[in-house]
């Protein structure tokens, strides 16, 4: 990811490094951070922004995706 971490890397150091990227999902379990690449935040112009996203489950990181244009349904 941008700020060096990985799958598996410590969940609660990447949710520090991306203060107000994370999506409330409703997972009590999960945190789901969607920011953007140059950034790392989740500002940007949503009709031209792609960025990444990431998925902490368990206190470690479990998955990332990027580029993903996260402002339209897939």
């Amino acid at each position: 990811m941008l700020g060096g971490q990985w799958v598996g890397y410590d969940g609660s150091d990447t949710v520090a490094a991306y203060p107000g990227a994370e999506l409330d999902m409703g997972f009590p379990d999960a945190h789901v951070l969607a920011y953007d690449v140059k950034s790392g935040t989740a500002d940007g112009n949503p009709d031209d922004f792609y960025g990444a996203v990431a998925v902490v489950e368990g206190d470690i990181v479990t998955s990332f995706s990027s580029p993903i244009h996260y402002w339209y349904d897939c």
